[in-house]
């Protein structure tokens, strides 16, 4: 039987890579309520390629810029579904190109959620020459923001649903699951898949194994998840969805991001802190032979 608990969830190749940091003061951001979104880190990398006989064959330039996106209060976000970018520019002038349609979007983990920590990352195919600075980004960026509760299905056992479609509460399109050796394997599609939040063996007897990690991919349209656990006999299955969620879009605005020159630092004269200066050696002291006693005068 499935049943239904509603719980609270939570790249011969040559490559040079170098980071920039965004300059002090920090660069002003575009604020929706309650989610700013700021420069992290810049990575830039340039690939040289070569024939057999070592003769350059051309080289491809990348920049890859980390954002972070800074919540208030309790809000919690669940995913980034993709970043609209109105404009990319370099400071010579030169548009930016991302090389992937779904650029930014990330799905958050009930670790990140639970930390604050959202990060998406922007990349960007460089023509011709590493620039020295990007000019502007900017856009709008599209989050799901939790905005319900999860909800947990334990399937157990799962031997009685081996290879069977599994439509669970709260998903609209169904699962799979397979065994070898105590090994899950979950299948689906994307979207179904990426609102899995966590899958946990159970014993016989109702008992939860450790989650653990997973590892995963796709055969085309199918997304797959197999599970570190290994599962008992007769053991079963309890499924975390990701909790319901809203769409909020927020515009933003960074720049100029520099990309060369060393972090700038205070212009404040620093403090000279002297070297110990050697101390003289301590005295040794020898030890005194005391003189001999006189001898003791005779009483005959």
């Amino acid at each position: 039987m499935i049943s239904l608990h509603s719980r609270t969830a939570s790249l011969l190749t040559m490559a040079l890579a170098s980071c920039a940091w965004a300059a002090d003061p920090p660069v002003p951001a575009v604020e929706a309520p309650g989610v700013r979104v700021l420069p992290k880190m810049v990575i830039m990398s340039s690939t040289r390629r070569f024939d057999d006989a070592g003769a350059p064959q051309g080289s491809t330039n990348e920049v890859r810029v980390e954002l972070k996106l800074a919540t208030q209060g309790d809000r919690q976000l669940q995913s980034c579904r993709g970043v609209q970018l109105a404009t990319a520019t370099t400071t010579s002038g030169a548009v930016l190109k991302t090389r992937d349609e779904r650029n930014g979007a990330e799905t958050f983990s009930k670790w990140e959620r639970e930390q604050g920590n959202y990060d998406i990352t922007l990349v960007f195919s460089v023509p011709g020459e590493m620039p020295t600075g990007i000019a502007s980004l900017a856009g709008t960026v599209t989050l799901a923001v939790i905005a319900g509760e999860a909800s947990q299905s334990d399937v157990a056992p799962l031997s009685s649903y081996i290879g069977k479609p599994l439509l669970l509460a709260g998903l609209d399109q169904p699962l799979t699951f397979t065994v070898k050796d105590g090994r899950v394997t979950m299948r689906g599609s994307r979207e179904a898949i990426e609102r899995i939040e966590e899958v946990a063996g159970l014993r016989a007897d109702g008992r939860v194994l450790q989650a653990g990690g997973y590892s995963g991919g796709s055969d085309g349209d199918e997304h797959y998840r197999t599970f570190n656990f290994t599962l008992p006999d007769n053991g079963g299955l309890r499924i975390t969805l990701l909790p319901s969620s809203r769409d909020l879009i927020v515009p933003f605005t960074v720049g100029p991001l520099p990309l060369t020159g060393e972090r700038p630092v205070s212009g404040a004269e620093p403090i000279r802190i002297p070297a110990n200066q050697p101390k003289p050696p301590a005295p040794v002291n020898k030890p005194r032979i005391a003189p001999e006693a006189p001898p003791a005068e005779s009483g005959f």
